[in-house]
């Protein structure tokens, strides 16, 4: 007797789990902060024990200072390259808006990396883009990048021969004039819009508003940035799946919630929403065999569209291979359809697709429900199916003003599917001929 495929899930990394390994980080490194910090004071202590000369254990402890040191020194220029993008790309982003320009990211890193490093060089502070002033410079008129130029020019004349006049000025009126330009900055419509369209992206910007209001600029950017990281992860950790079938007289695929009466019997299409990766590929798999468990007549086949995956992981890999055994203990095939060359050839060195089956993975979804449908077992159904599609592909192959490459798809598309209805034809005249007596 045969014994049913037995299955071992993939190891998953629980909340709890995640918990402790944060812990045991941030404690290792409170533990190197500690230590390297307390070298100094046991140095003496350590020669008596070690027999170490005291120059070279100041060696040991300079060389471990140095390695903190330049870990909090990096530190420091990511913050800053954070900050000196967020107030780069921003305001590019908006005035491009304004004004029917159009804004190139990596061209703005460029500049304002060699801008620092050539400040770097003579040391100079850290360079970047200015909010203020650049609100300051719209609302004046400028046009062109002649304005910076020139003001340039006119801050160097007056820092030059010109501060005794300005130096009595209060401080105030430098911040109206910076609280008149980037008022234009603020768009409270555009938070009313955001709150009528999608509260989520709402909350999001109220977190980098307040943030910034309430805290240093580098600590609210980083607030603001873990919150959209965390909101992302939730969202695409959510299984969204959309479940098809065939439309009534045509080839295309059909949403089953909009169109019911379009699923195909014995056959469950499935697309995910999103990319499928680490995050997401677990409900994913969840999703589909609770789907494959509660869908009536029972299945025999599951086809998978992986077109929106354009390169997969190891998770999504041990995922597949996961659904698939989960599947043929419960006597279902998994078929794949749109699979992107990266994640066919990753699936292949993994040996997933020598366990589906290379000949069970096809271009479209249509390819799959046709194939699915030449091995129908209900006769009467498959010539029916058959029929109908015949009679579309003639109606599109009759079209006026089709190109050659579409008649020649429908001229295959039309031989392919008179030979299996001849096929159907005769296994259901040999099926109803009686025998022999």
């Amino acid at each position: 007797m045969q014994q049913p495929a037995t299955h071992t899930a993939p190891m998953e990394l629980s909340p709890r789990r995640t918990r402790a390994v944060l812990v045991v980080v941030a404690l290792s490194l409170m533990a190197v902060i500690s230590a390297v910090s307390g070298l100094n004071v046991a140095l003496p202590e350590m020669a008596r024990e070690t027999g170490a000369t005291q120059t070279q254990l100041t060696w040991i402890v300079d060389a471990y200072t140095v390695v903190f040191a330049g870990l909090l020194l990096f530190a420091g220029a990511l913050g800053i390259a954070l900050v000196a993008f967020a107030e780069a790309i921003g305001p590019a982003n908006e005035f491009a808006r304004a004004h029917g320009g159009k804004v190139d990211p990596n061209r703005e890193l460029v500049a304002i990396g060699a801008a620092n490093t050539s400040a770097g060089l003579f040391s100079g502070f850290p360079i970047g883009s200015s909010l203020s002033k650049s609100a300051a410079n719209d609302r004046a008129g400028a046009k062109t990048p002649a304005s910076l130029v020139t003001a340039a020019a006119a801050t160097a004349l007056v820092a030059l021969f010109l501060t005794p006049i300005f130096e009595p000025l209060p401080e105030a009126i430098l911040g109206a004039i910076v609280i008149v330009a980037v008022t234009g900055m603020m768009k409270v419509g555009k938070m009313r819009k955001l709150w009528e369209l999608r509260r989520a992206d709402f909350w999001l910007a109220m977190v980098a508003l307040v943030g910034v209001l309430v805290m240093p600029t580098l600590q609210a950017l980083a607030l603001a940035v873990l919150a959209s990281l965390a909101i992302l992860i939730w969202r695409t950790s959510e299984p969204r799946l959309t479940f098809l079938g065939r439309a009534r007289g045509g080839l295309e695929s059909v949403d089953l919630r909009s169109a019911p009466d379009a699923a195909v019997p014995g056959l469950l299409i499935v697309r995910p929403d999103e990319m499928l990766f680490f995050g997401n590929v677990t409900s994913v798999r969840d999703g589909i065999l609770a789907a494959a468990e509660a869908t009536q007549p029972r299945l025999s086949v599951v086809l998978l569209d992986v077109g929106l995956t354009p390169e997969a992981d190891i998770p999504v890999v041990e995922a597949l291979e996961d659904l698939h055994g989960r599947l043929a203990a419960n006597g279902i095939e998994l078929w794949l359809c749109r699979v992107r060359p990266a994640v066919r050839d990753l699936l292949d060195r993994a040996g997933v697709l020598e366990h589906i089956g290379v000949e069970r993975v096809y271009p479209r979804e249509i390819e799959g429900m046709m194939a699915f449908m030449a091995r129908m077992t209900e006769l009467g159904d498959r010539e029916a199916v058959l029929t109908d599609l015949l009679a579309f592909v003639r109606e599109r192959r009759a079209r006026p003003g089709a190109s050659a490459e579409a008649t020649e798809l429908m001229d295959a598309l039309e031989q392919r599917v008179s030979d299996e209805l001849a096929m159907a034809k005769r296994a259901e005249a040999a099926d109803q001929a009686p025998g022999p007596g």
